[in-house]
């Protein structure tokens, strides 16, 4: 019997790896040439890009499935069948070059390390070691987790309301727009894990490193020139601090991160803002084009999966920097453009207004 459990104990933490990493890199990797990583590419890179656009895909599936009460595990095998053919067709495109050049980040990335690097490093796998055993318990568990567990156990979407256990006559927009819970219950689903399991102990062990990998993509934007890595390095050493501290207050990057990663709330502060803030600086530095305005796209829409604040946060951050490019230019259509880039949150906030006036209205 201990033996079949370390068989399946091995066998989920390689289907993990294979889904939270690895299938994200070769995606993101297979599609530089539509984003802003084009020529500036790595493997950090890669595996946060290729998760926005697995995201991305999941809530473009979830939402009509719902609507049309599909089963969870035709959602499965759909998602699955179209991540495997995107990474298929990386591979066959361009073949060995994708582990050349990730061998060749690791080594320059090796190459330019400090003490200051191994220290980040072993910082944040204590971190993470440490979501093992808090397994990081919340109040709301009853709404978000019971979603999962009700999902995959009734393989449904939705179906059940996750307070009352009845049968629900319809769902509610801000859940369907926000289908955070059904991808921690596919995700589970795919690693034959409990969703309760997966969402207190796998997921923050692999979400935690994925967004620190968003704010080393911020850093690099934020800091250029001969001593970059050195400042790069003391901005990840303030943020490892924060997330440490964090406990102060229950809506801190800490806070958040390392107690509440299951909840899609915490994916606007720790994924999604900081990557629209690089692009927002790259826009206004170099201009925007058609792999810029792809890539904030494809953030903003992957990143509508996690909460429908994101619709509500963004486009108001996003409406800041356009304003600014639109005065920096001299010109409004330039600022209007930097704006339109946001269409797919400006796109679910519009559905969801209109979904609560409707509601508020008995309509």
């Amino acid at each position: 019997m201990i033996g079949d459990m370390v068989v399946f104990g091995i066998r989920a933490l390689i289907v993990v790896f294979i889904m939270m990493f690895l299938i994200p890199a070769i995606v993101g990797y297979g599609l530089r040439d539509l984003t802003f990583y084009r020529k500036k590419g790595n493997i950090l890179s890669d595996i946060v890009m290729g998760t926005c656009v697995l995201w991305a895909i999941y809530i473009v599936l979830c939402i009509p499935m719902t609507l049309m009460g599909v089963e969870l595990s035709t959602l499965n095998i759909v998602f699955a069948v179209i991540g495997l053919c995107l990474c298929l067709m990386s591979l066959v495109k361009n073949k060995t070059a994708i582990i050349v050049d990730w061998i060749n980040d690791f080594k320059t990335n090796w190459a330019n390390s400090s003490i200051l690097t191994v220290l980040i490093v072993l910082i944040l796998y204590l971190m993470v070691i440490a979501q093992v055993f808090l397994q990081s318990p919340n109040d709301d568990d009853y709404e978000f987790v019971t979603m999962s567990v009700s999902a995959v156990q009734t393989n449904s979407l939705m179906k059940y309301d996750p307070v009352t256990a009845m049968e629900v006559s319809s769902v509610l927009v801000k859940r369907m727009i926000a289908p955070f819970p059904m991808l921690i219950a596919t995700y589970s689903s795919f690693a034959g894990l409990h969703p309760a399991v997966f969402a207190h102990t796998v997921f923050p062990v692999c979400i935690i490193p994925i967004c620190f990998m968003t704010f080393v993509l911020l850093a690099q934007t934020l800091f250029k020139g001969e001593d970059a890595r050195k400042r790069i390095e003391v901005f990840l050493i303030f943020i490892l601090l924060i997330m440490a501290f964090g406990g102060y207050a229950t809506r801190s990057l800490g806070s958040m991160l390392l107690l509440r990663s299951w909840q899609g709330k915490t994916m606007v502060l720790s994924f999604v803002l900081p990557l629209v803030w690089k692009y927002m600086l790259e826009s206004m530095d170099s201009g925007l084009n058609r792999q810029m305005k792809t890539t904030i796209a494809i953030t903003l829409l992957g990143g509508a999966l996690s909460t429908a604040m994101v619709d509500i946060v963004m486009p108001v951050f996003v409406f800041g920097y356009a304003a600014a490019y639109a005065i920096n230019e001299k010109s409004l259509k330039k600022g209007i453009e930097l704006m339109l880039t946001a269409w797919p949150s400006l796109a679910f906030f519009a559905i969801y207004i209109v979904a609560e006036m409707l509601q508020r209205l008995h309509i």
